[in-house]
């Protein structure tokens, strides 16, 4: 049998490939004498036409209509913790209790680098989110996280202190304290 040669398209070229000298086909040739091979015949069931084509309805003949609406069961409001998002700056958010999600988030809070929440108020004052929710308006006092979470802002997780060093102090605490120390 002569080689096969294959073009730069990566088909067999037929001008520089023989044509074959001998017919043959899974090793029967007419040459053999041997009877050919009988052809096995493949039946496959006609696939059952529709009795209309599939389209688009226009109009509701055919559609069965309940006869009562069906009501759909009232949401419950989620329980545990809701998260209030950020709507400018870096993407940050807050996790609220379902209380201070109906105060707190029918506002629009931005956030800073450090991921704080914070709004400005019609007077032009900041209001930070986190100070409103540990209710501490005065200037003189810091929030502290207890568990060293900022983003949860729960009461059971915010406490207000009078000095820097307390501050510093629990914050140090809560780290030692996610630590496992």
């Amino acid at each position: 049998m002569s080689r096969l040669v294959i073009g730069p398209e990566g088909f067999v070229d037929l001008r520089r490939s023989p044509p074959a000298e001998k017919e043959a086909v899974n090793g029967w040739a007419p040459e053999n004498g041997q009877p050919p091979p009988v052809a096995v015949p493949i039946t496959v069931p006609p696939k059952p036409e529709p009795e209309t084509l599939p389209g688009r309805q226009k109009d509701t003949s055919g559609l069965e209509r309940p006869e009562m609406p069906v009501l759909a069961p009232a949401t419950t409001k989620p329980k545990g913790l809701v998260r209030i998002n950020s709507v400018s700056g870096p993407e940050c958010y807050a996790l609220v209790t379902q209380a201070q999600f109906e105060k707190f988030g029918k506002f629009e809070w931005q956030s800073n680098r450090q991921g704080k929440m914070y709004r400005v108020d019609e007077k032009g004052e900041t209001k930070w989110l986190h100070r409103i929710a540990a209710r501490c308006f005065r200037s003189d006092r810091f929030v502290v996280f207890r568990n060293g979470d900022e983003r949860l802002l729960v009461p059971s997780n915010l406490q207000v202190v009078a000095s820097k060093e307390k501050m510093h102090e629990m914050k140090r605490n809560a780290r030692l304290a996610a630590a496992g120390r």
